[in-house]
């Protein structure tokens, strides 16, 4: 079916982003990974580069910025939708977004009901195996 990757490493957004694949009842083939960094991602991204099939990429990981890490992906020619995932929509992030070619922009969903939405989406779009359903969705903004 499906797996896809989630930089982040705020602990509670991690922890909201479980529940709502829980609650959603995803199956053994709906796999999400967390890392909570760039080197664990870029260490399985070298053992496997089409691992995935969608990345949410923190904006702002630790001590360094996910556009760098985007960059990284870049150098290493990754193929794989990479979606910047931030807490702001600053004009600034979606304009070096759209400058590295992320797939698409995503403000961070606090809510419950809102993660829920997002996750669903998202789930919808790779089950049917229309990744560009989920490109071109009200969730990105790069358009």
């Amino acid at each position: 079916m499906f797996h896809i990757a989630f930089v982040e490493d705020n602990p509670s957004e991690i922890l909201l982003t479980k529940v709502t694949c829980e609650d959603l009842k995803f199956t053994v083939e709906e796999k999400v990974t967390f890392f909570e960094d760039e080197v664990s991602i870029l260490k399985t991204l070298d053992e496997n580069q089409n691992l995935f099939d969608l990345i949410f990429l923190d904006v702002n990981i630790g001590n360094i910025s996910g556009f760098d890490v985007l960059r990284m992906f870049r150098q290493r020619k990754l193929l794989t939708p990479v979606f910047m995932y931030s807490n702001s929509n600053n004009p600034n992030d979606l304009e070096n977004s759209k400058l590295l070619n992320a797939s698409g922009y995503i403000q961070k969903p606090y809510e419950y009901e809102n993660m829920r939405n997002l996750i669903q989406l998202i789930r919808t779009s790779l089950n049917n195996k229309s990744i560009e359903t989920l490109i071109k969705s009200k969730v990105n903004l790069l358009n």
